[in-house]
């Protein structure tokens, strides 16, 4: 009898010590995982209804919502930077012409281009009062890292995506689905 409890004591501990090594492997991902468990794939922020793509997770800040991604495991975090994003109202003045808030938006985005780096043609998404106007800029030669800046909401909302390249259009997915 007591070997047997023995055996299933070191049995226990072997599973609670194999458990716990692989919570710890993968704990970077259990944030996000716990959040759309609770709250599902929206947050409303600011009166706006954000979508938050799977293994994201929304932290709000001081007048702005970050939308982040994780590594999958503590084996990535030295890899690619987190994916990071954000999204905030523009405070004051509400453009009169958003045509030119946009020109304005995109001559600006050209000239604080970080050296080295390309900026892409302005990307328009959505239309009327959800539309924006986006700008990308990445590396000349090669770079896994890519930054997106979007003007929203007729230029009364700012969006920023600092990433992967291949994170990309999971941003974009956010801003076509804010309503």
């Amino acid at each position: 009898m007591k070997l047997d409890r023995n055996r299933d004591t070191k049995r226990f501990a072997m599973v609670t010590a194999s458990l716990l090594l692989l919570l710890a492997v993968f704990s970077p991902s259990l944030r996000p995982l716990l959040w759309h468990l609770r709250h599902g794939d929206t947050i409303v922020y600011e009166g706006k209804r954000i979508p938050v793509p799977r293994y994201w997770y929304p932290t709000l800040e001081f007048r702005r919502l970050d939308i982040s991604k994780p590594p999958l495991t503590l084996f990535s975090l030295g890899s690619p930077l987190p994916v990071w994003s954000f999204l905030s109202p523009l405070y004051g003045a509400r453009p009169k012409n958003v045509e030119e808030s946009y020109r304005s938006f995109e001559t600006y985005y050209r000239a604080a281009v970080v050296p080295g780096n390309v900026v892409g043609k302005p990307v328009r998404i959505g239309k009327g009062q959800s539309e924006a106007d986006c700008m990308q800029q990445s590396p000349m030669i090669g770079g896994e890292h890519t930054s997106v800046s979007c003007e929203l909401f007729a230029g009364t909302w700012m969006g920023e995506f600092v990433g992967r390249t291949d994170e990309v259009d999971n941003f974009l997915q956010i801003i076509r689905g804010i309503n």
